[in-house]
C-alpha cells in the first residue's frame, strides 16, 4: 500500500486550491489550527500574476464574507439608499484589484492580513 503525498500548493489547480482554502477557512473561522497557504496562493495568483480565473475565485469565495461584513455595518441601512449590497461587494473587490495592480509588491503573509485589507476595501 502506497501513501500518496499531497502535491505542493504552488502546483495545484485553482479548483484544488479552492477546496483546500474552503476547508482551511472553516478552521480559521472556528479558531482551529489551519493552513492559510492555499488561500494565500489564490491571492498570489490573482494579485501578482493578474490571473482572471484566480480573481473570479477570490470574488466568489469571499463574496459571502463581504456581504456579512456589510450587513453587520452600523450604517448599512443608509448605505443601501445609495447602492445595492451586491455593488458594494463588487466595488470592494474592484478596489482590492486596483490596489494589487498598482502595487506589484502588495502581498500578504497571512490570510488574516488579506481579510483585513479586503475589509478595509469594503
Amino acid at each position: 500500500m502506497s501513501i500518496q503525498m499531497e502535491k505542493p500548493y504552488q502546483e495545484m489547480s485553482l479548483p484544488e486550491l479552492m477546496d483546500h482554502c474552503r476547508r482551511e477557512m472553516e478552521h480559521y473561522t472556528q479558531r482551529r489550527s489551519y493552513d492559510d497557504q492555499y488561500c494565500l496562493e489564490i491571492f498570489r495568483r490573482a494579485m501578482l500574476l493578474n490571473d482572471a480565473q484566480a480573481w473570479d475565485v477570490v470574488y466568489r469565495h469571499f463574496k459571502p464574507t463581504l456581504l456579512n461584513w456589510f450587513r453587520r455595518h452600523p450604517n448599512r441601512q443608509r448605505a443601501r439608499h445609495f447602492d445595492t449590497e451586491e455593488n458594494y461587494v463588487a466595488r470592494a473587490i474592484e478596489r482590492f484589484w486596483l490596489a494589487a495592480v498598482h502595487n506589484g509588491e502588495l502581498k500578504f503573509a497571512t490570510i488574516a492580513a488579506a481579510l483585513r485589507y479586503l475589509h478595509a476595501c469594503l
